[in-house]
């Protein structure tokens, strides 16, 4: 599973959990959507990555996403 990592340096949360702070107010949230993203390197392939959205900031759209901060979670 590819994820979004949100977390900051103020906010301890390990990498392997349930809750992640939200992309927009970052308030811990578990809720995720999940998108279809394309990888810089490579055209060709393409993965699905969950983003950490909380339930208030679901309607907003995206900000553009940094692909190093998309990482593989088991």
């Amino acid at each position: 599973m590819f994820l979004y990592d949100t977390r900051n340096k103020n906010i301890n949360l390990p990498l392997n959990g349930w809750f992640f702070p939200c992309i927009f107010c970052f308030t811990i949230t578990s809720y995720t959507v999940d998108i279809l993203t394309t990888t810089l390197i490579c055209k060709c392939e393409c993965r699905t990555v969950f983003i950490p959205v909380c339930k208030k900031c679901i309607h907003k759209k995206l900000p553009r996403l940094k692909e190093n901060r998309i990482i593989y979670v088991q």
